[in-house]
């Protein structure tokens, strides 16, 4: 049994009250207020020791709540229950994500794999990190802020890798000619070290 001290010293105690209320319970109020400090201490040094319960196993099966999380951003990335896009990837056709990759690289080497082994041209955010992170976690995780962020830089000027539709909610992103080629490129400085 653990070792437990209580002490209370009270030197000087004044107590001074001024009301224009001639109520008098308020004084009968205060008085029970410092009596429960008082008594406190002695009350929990009489009590004895209880260990508490283990949790029953019928615990486990009530149904139990849970929070509904929003973005801090405010903005929405995708639905908490996304789908995931399976495939068994082949290094030898494309390659395969390093830890050395940028976010952007693995982004979008991956909205290119997927249009080609899943005949899928779009895909959220959400989405995207999910899977990577699926398939990929060696090839250290995707966060979805960070991915948007930098698809966010590419998808705009002469040379935007990326495009995004905006029309559906969460917004939809899509590989441009230029995205494709570099794609391309990324496939293949991967299978020129070693990946494929």
């Amino acid at each position: 049994m653990g070792k437990f001290e209580f002490e209370l010293e009270v030197k000087e105690l004044k107590l001074r009250v001024k009301t224009d209320n001639p109520n008098p319970n308020i004084a009968k109020a205060l008085g029970t207020q410092l009596s429960n400090v008082l008594t406190t201490g002695v009350t929990i040094q009489d009590t004895p020791f209880q260990e508490l319960p283990a949790r029953q196993e019928e615990d486990n099966d009530r149904p139990r709540k849970k929070r509904n999380r929003k973005s801090a951003s405010g903005s929405s990335q995708g639905s908490p229950a996304t789908d995931t896009f399976d495939w068994v990837n082949n290094p030898a056709n494309w390659g395969a994500p390093s830890q050395s990759w940028s976010v952007l690289d693995k982004g979008v080497w991956l909205l290119y794999v997927i249009e080609k082994e899943c005949s899928v041209s779009q895909a959220s955010i959400r989405q995207l990190s999910d899977t990577f992170n699926k398939h990929f976690k060696q090839s250290k995780v995707i966060n979805p802020s960070n991915l948007s962020r930098d698809f966010g830089k590419k998808k705009t000027g002469a040379n935007a890798l990326l495009g995004e539709d905006t029309t559906v909610n969460p917004g939809q992103w899509f590989l441009t000619e230029e995205g494709k080629k570099y794609a391309v490129k990324v496939i293949s400085d991967s299978k020129a070290n070693g990946a494929g």
